[in-house]
């Protein structure tokens, strides 16, 4: 399925996106998202993508920064004129650069948007989609109890089927037992606590014992030498208590 068209002229745009909800997570609060928004244009059709990275590499290593420097200096000066008979042939283009995944990416999906516009049909059928629509999740930021429970009906009301609760220590437990016992009565969390990764770094940093530094790595999660958190088992035993003591009252 071939459909040649040439790029006549490339855009590249930084959006900056209020919230209309706070989004607060265990490192901070975040009341806009920054992002870097390609059009490509060719004869009658316009292809468009935006970026995933974030203004600072506090999750992963790619910047918004970064990606508008490579698009600018480097993708897009080879891009413009170039004639498109398959989003393949921007491959060889993206080669030499290393890294930059996320940048790249954004080249390529305008690319492929084009391309799916000048044959008239949609992207998910180019991409060996069947369906007209998908299941999505919704991520919602750390919030009190009643608030949180809110917005679970209410993403549930708009279709959700999948919903992420952001928490962060001193704010996990209760929580998780709160929405367990309330509608929509969720039986069936999944809890993944990547932060305790960083505190397990920081702990075996700050400890001068070498077999302090061993039981952090590989002992029960919630380890501590001095015992001032709780392990797995003692977190999931206080937890089973507070929802007893919720279903009772």
């Amino acid at each position: 399925m071939t459909h040649a068209f040439t790029i006549k002229r490339a855009e590249l745009r930084t959006v900056h996106l209020p919230l209309l909800t706070p989004f607060v997570i265990s490192t901070g609060t975040m009341t806009h998202k920054t992002f870097p928004l390609l059009i490509l244009e060719a004869v009658g059709i316009t292809g468009i993508a935006e970026g995933v990275m974030d203004p600072l590499p506090d999750y992963l290593e790619e910047t918004t920064a970064g990606a508008l420097d490579l698009l600018r200096t480097a993708v897009l000066p080879k891009l413009v004129g170039m004639r498109i008979a398959s989003p393949t042939d921007i491959a060889p283009l993206l080669a030499p650069w290393r890294g930059n995944r996320m940048a790249k990416a954004v080249a390529e999906m305008a690319v492929w948007d084009l391309w799916a516009r000048s044959l008239g049909l949609p992207l998910c059928a180019l991409l060996g989609g069947v369906r007209d629509r998908i299941e999505v999740g919704v991520s919602l930021g750390i919030a009190p109890l009643d608030v949180t429970l809110d917005r679970i009906a209410e993403a549930q009301a708009q279709g959700y089927r999948r919903i992420k609760l952001k928490i962060k220590q001193g704010h996990d437990l209760a929580l998780l037992a709160g929405v367990r016992t309330h509608p929509p009565n969720s039986y069936n969390p999944f809890v993944i606590l990547t932060h305790e990764y960083v505190d397990i770094w920081n702990d075996m940093k700050k400890s001068k014992n070498w077999y302090h530094k061993f039981m952090y790595a590989f002992a029960a999660p919630g380890w501590s030498h001095d015992g001032s958190s709780l392990t797995i088992k003692q977190q999931r035993k206080l937890l089973r208590k507070q929802e007893n003591e919720l279903v009772s009252s």
